[in-house]
C-alpha cells in the first residue's frame, strides 16, 4: 500500500498528519510502500561452491624399510603444483602396512577437493652393510652383517655387486640365497676379475613376495685392490 509522507529541507520525514505545528519551511512529498523497502524483494541464491576433482592430482608415496611394527604411509598430494594438506584437503586409507610388500593407498578429497585416486606404497627388506672385505687372487671376499632371526623372515637373499667406478657405473652382481651355505654364513667370493685394480662393492638385501621382488638400499660402498 503506497503513503504519502513529508520531507523537511533537513532530511527529515514526517507521516501527513504528523508535521509539526507552525513549523515554517518547504516540505517535499515523499511516496513510500507502507510494507517497506525491501517488501517483496527475493534474497539473491547464492553460487555453489566449484569443488577441484583430485583425478588429475599427483599423489608420491616413498617407500619405507622393514621394521617389523605397521608402518603409516606419508603421502603428499599436489593439484596444479599446489600441495594440499591432509585432514583438510584429503583422507587418506591404507591396510595395515608390516610385512614386505605393496599396499594400496586410497587419497578421498575433503573440503574444497572431490573425488578419489589410488597409489602404491611399498615396504622393502631391511639393508645391511659390509663386516669385511679382503682381497684375494684377482679378485676379493665380502662379509655382511647376517639379519635378526625377523628380519631374516623378510629376506629371500642378498645381492652383491662390484665395479671399477665408484659410481657403480657398469657393475656387475651376483645374487646369493639366505638358505644357501653362503648365505648362511653371509658371505661370498668373487674372483676372475682384473688383477691389481680397485674395486667398488655393495650389498643389499631382496625378498620376493608373490610374482615381483622387493630390495633394500645398496649398502655404503667400500673399495678393495685385488691380488695380481
Amino acid at each position: 500500500m503506497l503513503e504519502i509522507k513529508w520531507r523537511n529541507e533537513k532530511g527529515q520525514v514526517f507521516s501527513a498528519d504528523a508535521i509539526p505545528a507552525y513549523t515554517a519551511g518547504a516540505y517535499t512529498a515523499v511516496i513510500e510502500d507502507s510494507a517497506g523497502p525491501d517488501a517483496g524483494a527475493v534474497a539473491p541464491s547464492q553460487p555453489a561452491t566449484r569443488k577441484t576433482s583430485l583425478a588429475s592430482a599427483k599423489v608420491t608415496v616413498p617407500a619405507r624399510a622393514w621394521t617389523g611394527k605397521a608402518q603409516k604411509p606419508a603421502v603428499t598430494v599436489k593439484v596444479g603444483g599446489k600441495t594440499l594438506r591432509e585432514g583438510r584437503d584429503y583422507a587418506v586409507s591404507c591396510k595395515a602396512a608390516k610385512n614386505v610388500g605393496s599396499y594400496k593407498v586410497t587419497v578421498t578429497g575433503k573440503g574444497s577437493y572431490t573425488g578419489t585416486k589410488t597409489a602404491t606404497f611399498k615396504i622393502n627388506p631391511k639393508g645391511t652393510s659390509m663386516k669385511k672385505l679382503k682381497k684375494a687372487k684377482r679378485g676379493f671376499a665380502v662379509t655382511w652383517k647376517k639379519p635378526s632371526k625377523a628380519a631374516l623372515k623378510q629376506t629371500t637373499g642378498y645381492q652383491v655387486r662390484w665395479s671399477l667406478k665408484k659410481s657403480m657405473k657398469g657393475a656387475k652382481a651376483k645374487t646369493v640365497k639366505a638358505t644357501s651355505s653362503a648365505g648362511k654364513k653371509c658371505t661370498l667370493k668373487v674372483s676372475k676379475l682384473k688383477a691389481g685394480k680397485k674395486y667398488y662393492v655393495q650389498v643389499r638385501t631382496y625378498k620376493k613376495a608373490g610374482s615381483k621382488t622387493y630390495y633394500s638400499s645398496w649398502s655404503k660402498a667400500k673399495a678393495v685392490k685385488t691380488k695380481k
